[in-house]
């Protein structure tokens, strides 16, 4: 079976799954912390707060230099060998964990962690952006991220359950990196997206493959236009919608506990329905695109808007589940256009370098988050449970008038309906 590139030449099957199977491994750094975090404090008594704390972001805070540095080493380096190296990364730590014997070595373990993912994150867009173009690459892009948000509502369920058998079960899930890695050593170079040196391409020291034929010219960009431009704004802006909706999986737990709405049953299934949400409009992106056309932020940024006052102003369970899932589709919606975006003016051999720079904002929210969580109830002097959803409606609010003033904009809009 062969799948259209939208590049001339098609790939194999198998090729694609290896692509897909990436993007389920990157759903998972931190899945299995969170729900023995709780007991870790039982199970290792000597730990102190500071390293449990430590434990539930370490990942996150190696994985941003280690992005960086995969999506440079893209541009003169084998691709296929990045990956490599990362999912072994990503494999031994998982295997490792499932021995460890102290909140030490689980530290340790996590920065291996953090290192593996990092290395891969960029790729698991970037050989989307190598092996498709135009409306094919769009289409993918957005089944990926559905993929990368299943998986993550899957892998969710799965570290629960595990973890209730013993703790060490729940980093089990990590193992789907071995299945990953077998499917990319299957993956053969493209044979005209070669490294380079400079503004130099250096020749491919592997043979080349008929799987795709990606020409000098692509979605009306010339390879040859090599200078690379930060995406600035772009990257700004996915940072902003990020930091919009990171409330309901961060905070919506101890919202609904506090003000005694429901169960902490209740609060998983809101968050599942959030990120089921977001994984919907990933597989059918295009459709979206095209029914909305120019309008298509301004509406997916209101989703978001309206999402985040439904915490504000209602208790009704019903209704908060409908804001989760109004947010979550609004996101799933724009996080592969951001991406897409990311691409579309870049040559294909530093599409990588281009969405490591993007996708690096992902992680420097959930960074940025708690700490300006913390300054804000300082600030006011206050401990409630509404500030996150306010801090997220202030800027959804400002990001949709925003948005609505420059729906023609090429960041915050959509140049072709």
């Amino acid at each position: 079976m062969k799948i259209n590139t939208g590049s001339g030449e098609p790939i194999g099957l198998l090729t694609l799954c290896a692509i897909y199977s990436v993007s389920v491994v990157i759903s998972l750094p931190g899945l299995a912390i969170s729900p023995i975090l709780g007991e870790l404090e039982h199970i290792f008594p000597s730990a102190t707060q500071f390293q449990l704390q430590l434990l539930a972001s370490i990942s996150s805070l190696i994985v941003v230099p280690f992005i960086l540095l995969s999506g440079r080493l893209s541009i003169n380096r084998d691709r296929k060998t990045i990956l490599v190296i990362g999912l072994g990364l990503f494999l031994l730590s998982s295997a490792l964990y499932l021995s460890a014997k102290s909140i030490e070595s689980l530290l340790w373990i996590s920065v291996l962690l953090g290192i593996g993912a990092g290395m891969i994150i960029p790729l698991s867009k970037g050989l989307i952006a190598i092996y498709f173009s135009g409306a094919q690459r769009q289409r993918q892009l957005g089944i990926s991220s559905g993929v990368t948000n299943m998986s993550l509502v899957i892998a969710t369920f799965l570290t629960g359950e595990l973890a209730d058998i013993d703790w060490h079960w729940a980093f089990l899930v990590y193992m789907f990196s071995a299945v990953s890695l077998v499917l990319v050593l299957f993956l053969r170079p493209n044979r005209n997206v070669q490294p380079t040196k400079g503004n130099v391409k250096v020749a491919s020291q592997t043979p080349l493959p008929r799987d795709i034929d990606v020409t000098s010219r692509t979605d009306g960009q010339s390879q040859k236009n090599t200078n690379f431009k930060m995406p600035w704004a772009l990257m700004f802006f996915y940072f902003t919608l990020c930091v919009m909706v990171l409330a309901i999986p961060i905070e919506l737990s101890l919202f609904i506990e506090q003000l005694k709405i429901g169960t902490s049953a209740d609060s998983g299934l809101l968050i599942a329905a959030f990120f089921l949400a977001i994984t919907i409009p990933g597989f059918t992106l295009s459709y979206f695109i095209r029914m909305l056309g120019r309008w298509v932020n301004v509406i997916s940024t209101s989703l978001i808007f309206i999402g985040m006052m439904t915490f504000l102003f209602s208790h009704n369970m019903w209704i908060l589940a409908a804001g989760a899932v109004a947010a979550g589709f609004g996101y799933g919606i724009m996080q592969p256009m951001v991406y897409e975006k990311a691409v579309v003016n870049v040559s294909k051999h530093q599409a990588t370098y281009a969405l490591s720079w993007v996708m690096t904002m992902n992680y420097l929210s959930i960074i940025f988050y708690p700490l300006a969580l913390k300054w804000l109830n300082s600030i006011f002097s206050t401990q409630s449970v509404y500030v996150p959803f306010g801090f997220s409606f202030i800027i959804s609010a400002v990001m949709l008038v925003l948005v609505f003033i420059r729906r023609h904009h090429r960041v915050l809009g959509q140049e072709k309906a």
